[in-house]
């Protein structure tokens, strides 16, 4: 991982959300003493001072817990021990979410209402895709290539989130985040979310990761493969579904 990581910083109670790039070694808490380290908020009572510690060991990424109510990592509760970080996995404290970005491109997958291909797009942290309206739905462009006028928002990558920003507030009640109305000209949406805007799709996907896409064409939205039988978002039953899969280039 380097002896610098990115920690994408979410308060799931406020929905606050950071991203931080640190050296390390580094702590976390609500009080950390050491100059690298990320600072959460003291008013909730289980952090402790220092939560833990971020450690680099030869090509090893280590959470070390050091609190009293310990922590969950990718669902395990750790406390007063440690575990080495493969990356991207869930560092729970309290209301907070705690992820390493790895930073990979993300490819946006453009689709009809019935999944036909429109248009496919690969982008790198930092970069950003322009959305025009059209008579038909909506049109994905690149910066350099696109006309001003008549362009409806902004998709932007920080290395962690889709920032979704529209440029007229009334677009707001035709944008859908997996399949959820938005309330706001700001969007903000994590790979493998799927974004509707005028009823065409937005598959948001990482390399090296297998989607299946539900048959139900009132979800039509993504889980993982090896897959349940049943969709997680909509219960449909995928094995008769006539779903397929989305696999992405390397």
């Amino acid at each position: 991982m380097g002896d610098r990581v990115q920690v994408e910083v979410i308060d799931r109670l406020t929905g606050e959300r950071r991203v931080e790039s640190r050296p390390l070694p580094l702590e976390i808490g609500k009080k950390p003493q050491a100059e690298n380290h990320i600072q959460l908020d003291p008013r909730y009572t289980t952090v402790s001072r220092i939560h833990g510690r971020l450690e680099q060991r030869g090509a090893d990424l280590i959470y070390v817990d050091c609190s009293s109510n310990g922590t969950q990592v990718a669902g395990k509760l750790l406390k007063g021990s440690e575990v080495a970080l493969q990356g991207g996995e869930a560092i729970q404290i309290e209301n907070y979410e705690l992820r390493l970005i790895k930073t990979v491109p993300l490819m946006v997958k453009h689709t009809g209402p019935n999944l036909q291909p429109r248009s496919e797009f690969t982008i790198e942290a930092g970069q950003s895709l322009l959305i025009k309206t059209t008579e038909n739905g909506i049109a994905l462009m690149e910066p350099d290539d696109a006309e001003t006028e008549g362009v409806a928002g902004k998709l932007s990558f920080d290395g962690a989130a889709i920032i979704l920003e529209l440029n007229d507030s009334a677009l707001v009640a035709a944008v859908k985040r997996n399949n959820a109305p938005v309330d706001d000209v700001r969007v903000e949406a994590r790979p493998f979310d799927v974004v509707a805007i005028r009823g065409d799709r937005l598959e948001l996907l990482q390399p090296d990761h297998q989607k299946i896409v539900c048959g139900n064409p009132e979800c039509h939205l993504l889980n993982d493969l090896p897959y349940e039988e049943n969709c997680v978002w909509c219960g449909y039953y995928l094995a008769a579904s006539g779903s397929f899969t989305r696999v992405t280039l390397p």
